[in-house]
């Protein structure tokens, strides 16, 4: 990867086909990278980080944060709550889980991780299909789990509400928001005053799970499903 070095400041380089201007990203998981057009843009981008100093200092120790403690070798994450994780080594991938305790087959430990993240889908889904039943009409005419990088949710017009399945690693009240935050965009796509009062209706405590994802968010974005299984031996 070719790194930008100016006065001492060394800042990843990421060109982009899409990039129309010279920018820098702060990304979960990558730290603070200069992205640039597939074509120059080098000039601008060395002045860019030489006036932002300050800022990608600050935006680097912000990421190199870790107060959760997700990324544990022995469990995975339920609403917050560490459950233990067992591995076994078998011919073929399953995960069985209860609710104290989660086993995860598989013949090695790259397919192990690959459960790990298909039981994170599978209880987000779960989880959020409760929630659904529970809220006031109208519902969604699909409901996708994804990986989004910068979005926990999202709302076509066409009425499928897309949902992070690293929102399973938060507490409860957080994916619980982000599930009502969508349902409200069934009938508002904006982010205006009446959209914010249908969210404050049905959820008069949202502003307490919006600050945790702002001051969590990137940990959850940084997680990968491999932390549970890499250090781990597979039992046979």
């Amino acid at each position: 990867m070719e790194i930008l070095d100016v006065n001492g400041v060394r800042v990843p380089v990421r060109r982009s086909s899409r990039a129309r201007r010279v920018r820098l990203v702060a990304k979960a998981g990558a730290g603070v990278e200069l992205v640039l057009p597939a074509l120059g843009g080098e000039s601008t981008g060395r002045e860019l980080v030489a006036t932002h100093r300050e800022w990608i200092a600050r935006q680097s120790a912000r990421l190199e944060q870790r107060h959760l403690g997700l990324e544990r070798a022995d469990v995975v994450w339920r609403h917050g709550t560490a459950l233990p994780l067992t591995l076994r080594q078998a011919s073929r991938s399953r995960v069985m889980s209860t609710d104290d305790s989660v086993l995860v087959a598989a013949p090695d430990l790259e397919d192990a991780a690959r459960m790990v993240e298909r039981w994170y889908r599978e209880q987000t889904r779960r989880v959020a299909t409760a929630l659904i039943a529970d809220l006031p009409e109208p519902h969604p005419t699909t409901l996708r789990i994804a990986d989004g990088t910068s979005r926990w949710g999202s709302c076509s017009r066409t009425g499928t509400v897309s949902l992070s399945w690293r929102l399973m690693l938060a507490p409860f009240h957080v994916l619980d928001y982000v599930v009502v935050h969508e349902l409200c965009h069934l009938r508002h796509l904006d982010h205006g005053s009446t959209f914010w009062a249908a969210v404050e209706e049905l959820r008069p405590d949202w502003r307490e799970a919006h600050a945790w994802l702002r001051a969590h968010g990137s940990e959850l974005h940084a997680y990968d499903p491999a932390f549970a299984v890499k250090p781990l031996r597979v039992a046979a």
